[in-house]
C-alpha cells in the first residue's frame, strides 16, 4: 500500500487508524500526493502495481511530505490515533496566543496572518492533509481559508493540486503503464530465454549447442 510504504507504517496501525477514522487514510493519501478527491482516475489505475508507481512519481513533486507527516510526531501513532500537528500547514503564535503567520510545511513558504483576523490558539485546522481546502476555524462564522493567505507564487501554488481530468495525472499513468509494459517484456524474454535454455530440442538447434557438439567429436577424434 503507498501511503503504508511512503510512512512506514505498518498495515496492522493503519487498520486500527480506520477504525478511530474510515477516512483517515484516503485524507493521507490526497495530503502526500496532493490530488483532489474529485481527480479522475484511468480504468487502468484499478491494477494496484501502475496506481503505486504513478503514485510514487506524483509524490516525488509536491515536496517530502512523508518527513512532514513524521514530524513533530509521526502522524499515525501504535494505537492509531492521529497526530494533527504532522500536517501540511503549521500557525506561528505571539506571546499573547494570537496567529501571526502560517506555514506551508511542503514549501517552507510564509505568510503573515493579519491581527484583524483574530485567529488564536482556540482556533483549529479543519481538513489539515489538504493544500487547497484547510481552514482555519473557530465557529461556522468564523473560518479563514488557509491558501488565501499565500500570495499567488509561493506556498501551495507552487505545486498545483491535480484535479478533474488533469492531463499532467494522465501522462504520470502513461509513464506508469509504459514501465510496466517494458517489465513486462524483458520478464518475458527472460522466461523464454530460460525456456530455450532448458528444453533439449530447443538446445539441439542452438549454434552453441551445435558448436559444443562438434568440439565434442573432434575432441573424440583426437583420442
Amino acid at each position: 500500500m503507498f501511503v503504508a510504504d511512503e510512512l512506514e507504517i505498518p498495515p496492522a496501525t493503519l487498520g486500527l487508524a480506520r477504525v478511530i477514522d474510515p477516512r483517515v487514510v484516503h485524507h493521507m493519501f490526497r495530503g502526500l500526493t496532493n490530488l483532489s478527491g474529485g481527480l479522475k482516475l484511468q480504468y487502468v489505475c484499478m491494477d494496484p502495481s501502475i496506481m503505486q508507481v504513478a503514485d510514487k512519481a506524483r509524490a516525488g513533486e509536491v515536496g517530502n511530505r512523508a518527513a512532514v507527516f513524521s514530524a513533530p510526531l509521526r502522524i499515525i501513532n501504535a494505537p492509531g490515533e492521529a497526530d494533527w500537528l504532522a500536517c501540511i500547514y503549521e500557525v506561528g503564535f505571539d506571546e499573547n496566543d494570537d496567529a501571526v503567520h502560517c506555514i506551508h510545511r511542503p514549501t517552507g513558504d510564509r505568510a503573515l496572518i493579519k491581527e484583524e483576523y483574530g485567529v488564536t490558539k482556540e482556533w483549529e485546522i479543519k481538513n489539515p492533509l489538504c493544500d487547497d481546502s484547510a481552514q482555519l476555524y473557530f465557529v461556522e462564522v468564523r473560518k479563514l481559508s488557509i491558501k488565501q493567505l499565500f500570495s499567488p507564487k509561493t506556498g501551495p501554488p507552487k505545486v498545483p493540486q491535480l484535479k478533474g481530468d488533469s492531463e499532467h495525472w494522465k501522462s504520470l499513468v502513461n509513464a506508469a503503464v509504459a514501465a510496466s509494459n517494458k517489465a513486462s517484456k524483458v520478464l518475458e524474454q527472460q522466461v523464454q530465454a530460460k525456456k530455450e535454455f532448458t528444453s533439449p530440442g530447443k538446445q539441439a538447434k542452438s549454434p552453441s549447442f551445435k558448436q559444443a557438439r562438434v568440439a565434442l567429436a573432434a575432441k573424440g577424434e583426437g583420442q
